[in-house]
């Protein structure tokens, strides 16, 4: 690959690293923006209110909680990661030609190996009734 694709797919990558941490930042923005109908809510629910501090300290422990438990989840259960991986190779034209050669190459290897097992299986058959052979 060339130098600057390879220097342009890392800064992607590493844009793409940045971008999923902002969720965070836009989240804790939505809390503060709509903090006034949050508390509103919980005045109403719990008859008190609670002020924006306490309540976005607790949204962002609840997101983070939210967030592992989610990642915990696609990864223990889903295998996303291994998922992701399999979806990327079907897609990739290379890969399938590996992977049509490989089927090839392991059908004619157990054609081989059948008939080298039905080969010395009539060895032994033959050595077995040779009446010339030295006892």
């Amino acid at each position: 690959m060339k130098p600057y694709m390879i220097f342009v797919l890392t800064q992607k990558l590493r844009i793409d690293l940045a971008a999923s941490f902002l969720v965070f930042v836009n989240f804790g923005l939505l809390i503060i923006t709509a903090s006034d109908k949050i508390n509103n809510a919980i005045a109403t629910l719990l008859g008190k209110e609670v002020s924006t501090y306490v309540l976005v300290s607790v949204m962002f422990v609840l997101l983070g909680g939210g967030a592992w438990i989610l990642g915990y989840v696609l990864d223990k259960k889903f295998k996303y990661i291994q998922a992701q991986s399999t979806v990327g190779n079907e897609r990739n034209p290379q890969i399938c030609e590996i992977i049509e050669r490989e089927k090839k190459l392991e059908k004619e290897l157990c054609e081989i190996k059948n008939m080298l097992r039905y080969q010395n299986e009539n060895k032994e058959d033959r050595g077995r009734y040779n009446i010339y052979r030295k006892q």
